[in-house]
């Protein structure tokens, strides 16, 4: 396999997933993945007893993919993320995990109840 890129700004952290891309720093989640190996993963076991195996989640705001990529493991991924930065580094990861690939739809902008423009701040 080809080695995965990383923009400037990433790193790959070895996580509960394996290789995951994430900030080098400056970012509460990765420091998160970097310090624990994964990101608030009380969500995910709330989650579990309703996730059916024919199910598909959404991952509104999927920041750098932590929930996207564990529940790709054993279902379908629709995710939404409008950040350049936070899509970089979820196609490393995406690079780093192939199988996981196929079942994650990545859509590059937020969502709304109506079309506008509006400006997004990342801090």
């Amino acid at each position: 396999m080809a080695a995965c890129a990383l923009p400037s700004f990433g790193v790959f952290y070895n996580s509960d997933l394996g290789k995951f891309a994430c900030y080098k720093h400056g970012d509460i989640v990765c420091q998160q993945i970097r310090s624990r190996g994964s990101w608030e993963m009380h969500h995910m076991k709330a989650f579990a007893p309703f996730m059916e195996p024919d199910f598909t989640f959404v991952d509104v705001g999927s920041n750098v993919g932590w929930y996207t990529f564990w529940t790709a493991r054993t279902h379908r991924v629709v995710a939404f993320e409008p950040f350049a930065s936070n899509l970089a580094l979820q196609n490393a990861t995406r690079c780093a995990h192939p199988d996981l690939a196929g079942r994650i739809s990545l859509h590059p902008f937020g969502l709304s109840n109506a079309t506008r423009r509006c400006d997004l701040y990342q801090i």
